[in-house]
């Protein structure tokens, strides 16, 4: 069984240092499909077309896996950057027969190399159990394509605004979680006593240092972490420091 690489097709988050937040542009989402069967390959492709996305086709999982590795196509990132913007998919699309994914690792090292990316099934007349096995396994959605048109349609474009969430809040959390680690072990522990509310005084007579040192330290830490007031850096720094299934959170969005 081959071992799956972090490094994968497509670019979802455009993440901006200089400022506070991350967009994710729709237009540019990415998708890539494993086409095991052709048919319903095409129509998951076309269903991505008509949404405004690109895609990417493989016929299998180790043609996926020598594509990423190589970086050769303009739609294949040659590696992860330090930028989360040059990371995974906003949306892997899965088809063929349910024992193809579910019966093997498949699915699993799939889940390992794209760490945080949304994983949909497209299926036709797939059982309970086939649905309620893929959602087990990870699974965002079922895209059934049996349906017709108008409701493919709908249920595709809910999966990639699900997987463009998911994508968001994945890159914000890289984002601050690298600003964080910026923060030496003297701010970060000023860092601490201002997230329970310690006022300047306050850390100061904790830590046992001068008040103008932790006003310091704390112009540092605002600077680094680029937030603009006190609430905003408790938001970085709870989205850095992954309180939450960030996975769960944006899906319910």
């Amino acid at each position: 069984m081959s071992t799956f690489t972090s490094q994968s097709a497509g670019f979802t988050a455009a993440a901006h240092h200089d400022q506070d937040s991350i967009s994710v542009n729709d237009t540019t989402s990415h998708v890539v499909v494993f086409s095991l069967n052709s048919q319903a390959g095409d129509t998951v492709s076309q269903l991505a077309a008509e949404a405004g996305a690109q895609t990417s086709s493989f016929s299998s999982v180790e043609a996926w896996q020598q594509a990423a590795t190589s970086g050769n196509g303009s739609t294949l990132a040659a590696s992860l950057s330090t930028e989360p913007s040059a990371a995974t998919p906003s949306l892997v699309v899965l088809t063929g027969s349910p024992a193809d994914w579910l019966d093997g690792d498949s699915l699993s090292q799939l889940q390992e190399a794209l760490p945080g990316t949304a994983i949909a099934a497209a299926l036709s007349s797939p059982s309970p159990h086939d649905v309620i096995n893929f959602v087990r396994h990870g699974a965002i959605d079922v895209i059934l394509l049996d349906d017709d048109d108008a409701h493919q349609k709908q249920a595709f474009a809910a999966a990639l605004n699900k997987g463009n969430r998911i994508a968001k809040a994945v890159a914000e959390q890289k984002l601050y979680g690298e600003r964080l680690e910026k923060l030496t072990p003297a701010e970060d522990q000023v860092l601490d006593e201002m997230l329970v509310g310690m006022a300047n005084k306050q850390i100061a007579q904790a830590l046992e240092i001068g008040l103008r040192t932790v006003e310091l330290r704390r112009s540092k830490i605002m600077r680094k972490m680029q937030a603009k007031s006190l609430a905003e850096l408790i938001k970085f720094v709870c989205i850095a420091r992954g309180f939450g299934s960030v996975d769960r959170q944006a899906a319910n969005a």
